[in-house]
């Protein structure tokens, strides 16, 4: 489903300001971003993002992930998500 929502002061706005790296929050969530509504609630640990772009290279979104527990993420798992984004 698509949504929208404000992306300032999240790691959202972090992610899409990247040049286009993935952005990996290993732990601490919620400790990083407490002044965000959206992550207080769900209660999130780690998460990890790859930004959307078009051709000409402007933000369409984001492909990202979150999980309860903290984790890491391997280089195939970067380059799997990196490229899932490219595709997307």
């Amino acid at each position: 489903p698509v949504f929208r929502f404000d992306t300032r002061g999240t790691p959202c706005e972090r992610a899409l300001a990247s040049a286009g790296e993935v952005l990996v929050i290993e732990q601490s969530l919620c400790g990083q971003f407490e002044g965000c509504d959206a992550i207080s609630e769900l209660a999130p640990e780690s998460y990890c993002a790859a930004p959307l772009r078009d051709l000409d290279g402007a933000n369409l979104g984001l492909l990202f992930a979150f999980d309860s527990a903290p984790q890491g993420i391997d280089a195939s798992a970067e380059s799997l998500l990196r490229a899932a984004a490219a595709r997307a």
